[in-house]
């Protein structure tokens, strides 16, 4: 159909049709070569398509045939641009900031922003409108929840440099609170029993919750909070975990919040740096690295012999001129546990992790120097560039569920592998590829095989061969949840445009009347 529209356009009908015949033909002929390839893999030998005029005819042909579904060209691994994420980090220190610290804020009126102001007897309420730019290209990390929030509870003093534009909430700013306020608790055990049992009863607006900045379970409570809450529109939490003190939660108010990076150690400062030099494209779409392992046809340039400067062919010859590409097929091998990356710590609150190195790395002798599976500390930008290099990196839970490793791996474009903790792991990890075993703590002596069958299913998937994953990206950096939230909490319409172009939101700041913040970290504090 396509060809006979471009026909009818052209104008020079005979022509063109005889170019169709010789086209097709030529594609008939490509079509037999192709079925018939086998036969040119002979006792394990791999032979070239040395003629020119055939290699181009299959070079379309075979992309199509052998290529994953909806292949893109190639993004750099981070090994590649090694050299170039030192160069760029080497006067950067820790990355430990907030992204409303970039942001600018706008707290007069505008021709496009009227600040509202609204005050109690102990409190007062102000809109101010902050620029989302710096959420676009933020990868979600342990501060979000800070940066998300409208208000906060919060158990220790953050460092003096970082600003965020939510305040530390006390009991004396609740009557100012306006509807789809957006209040987050530091994730522990004290805030938690403290905001449920004291602050949220004089809560008469509707709210969104988010737990997080602790390796505590979400949701974590002693009170039928999910079922019987009213004013609760949605719980984001990180480290999603069912457990026998979680209510039911039959809305399915609960969300799980990724864990992302943490902002304590050097990941964001290098991989924000790598990012930026792909253009922070998703690594995902194309699939070759992996769908290589089924063996085909591979496009492959025969460089010069060493000793007499001539090309090499497959057959022995050797042929003058320059680099010459040629076609040659390469058998399919299946996953080992030698394509999966195997490096976090074992210590005693997550001493179970020593099954997964036992069951993959067995009493393998690994060089100094090597990440995977080796015992020895290496700095955040060399593991980086050796798990690069890997097809899969596991990925166990530690004190809590989620694991910052799991977002180090996918945004090198390396497929984790993680516990299976159905439903809430299957939100967690929703359109990202990820995949997910059960037991992963049960020792056994076919562990590995298990591992790396299920690695090898899930490339083999349709899910993995014909997903492109750009949701999923999507859901790795601040702009995917910032939206996200302020939609559950019916403030989409806060979304404002400058004169130039530019979004921001608005966002409630609320103030206390001559009142100190309130940290939960001191003992007289925070009590229910």
């Amino acid at each position: 159909m396509i060809s006979t529209r471009w026909t009818a356009a052209a104008g020079n009908k005979p022509v063109r049709r005889h170019w169709i015949l010789l086209v097709a033909l030529a594609a008939m002929t490509v079509s037999a070569f192709l079925y018939f390839s086998p036969l040119f893999e002979v006792a394990g030998e791999v032979y070239d398509v040395e003629n020119s005029v055939t290699s181009s005819l299959l070079e379309s042909s075979m992309e199509t045939r052998f290529a994953a579904p909806g292949a893109k060209p190639t993004v750099q691994r981070y090994a590649e641009l090694k050299e170039r994420v030192a160069a760029a980090t080497t006067k950067i220190g820790k990355n430990y900031d907030s992204t409303y610290n970039k942001a600018n804020v706008v707290r007069n009126a505008t021709s496009w922003f009227t600040p509202r102001k609204i005050c109690k007897d102990s409190c007062c309420a102000e809109t101010v409108a902050v620029s989302l730019q710096p959420d676009d290209r933020q990868i979600i990390n342990t501060l979000d929840g800070l940066d998300l929030a409208d208000i906060r509870l919060q158990h220790y003093r953050n460092p003096p440099h970082i600003k965020f534009q939510g305040n530390i909430l006390n009991e004396t700013m609740l009557p100012c609170l306006q509807p789809g306020t957006i209040i987050q608790l530091e994730n522990h055990m004290k805030i938690l029993h403290y905001f449920f049992l004291k602050v949220r009863k004089k809560i008469t607006v509707p709210y969104i919750l988010m737990t997080t900045k602790s390796d505590g379970s979400s949701p974590l409570t002693k009170g039928p909070e999910l079922a019987t809450d009213n004013f609760l529109i949605r719980w984001y939490g990180t480290n999603p975990q069912e457990s026998r003190r979680m209510p039911s939660d039959p809305k399915q108010k609960f969300a799980p919040l990724p864990l992302g990076l943490s902002k304590h150690y050097d990941q964001d400062k290098f991989l924000s740096q790598y990012l930026r030099m792909t253009n922070y494209t998703n690594p995902f779409l194309d699939k070759s690295r992996w769908t290589s392992l089924q063996g085909g046809w591979r496009s492959v340039t025969v460089g010069k012999d060493a000793t007499t400067g001539q090309n090499e062919t497959a057959g022995g010859n050797l042929t003058t001129g320059g680099n010459e590409t040629v076609w040659r097929y390469v058998p399919g091998r299946n996953v080992t546990a030698d394509d999966m990356f195997v490096k976090f710590g074992v210590n005693r609150l997550s001493k179970r992790r020593q099954v997964i190195v036992d069951g993959l790395c067995g009493d393998k002798r690994v060089p100094p120097g090597r990440a995977s599976c080796g015992k020895s500390w290496i700095n955040p930008h060399e593991i980086y560039a050796q798990a690069s290099t890997y097809l899969f990196g596991v990925s166990p839970p530690g004190a809590g569920y989620d694991c910052y490793r799991t977002y180090e791996l996918l945004l090198m474009g390396v497929i984790p592998i993680v516990e299976e903790r159905h439903p809430l792991s299957d939100e967690l990890f929703r359109d990202l590829p990820v995949v997910q075993v059960s037991n992963m703590f049960d020792a056994s002596p076919t562990y590995s095989g298990r591992i790396v069958r299920a690695a090898q299913e899930y490339i083999e998937s349709d899910e993995f061969r014909y997903g492109s994953f750009d949701k999923g990206w999507e859901r790795l950096f601040l702009r995917y949840w910032r939206r996200r939230i302020l939609r559950d909490a019916g403030r989409e319409k806060d979304i404002l445009m400058d004169e130039h172009g530019r979004e921001y939101y608005q966002a409630w700041r609320y103030t206390p009347m001559n009142k100190e913040p309130v940290l939960c970290s001191k003992e007289e504090n925070c009590r229910p």
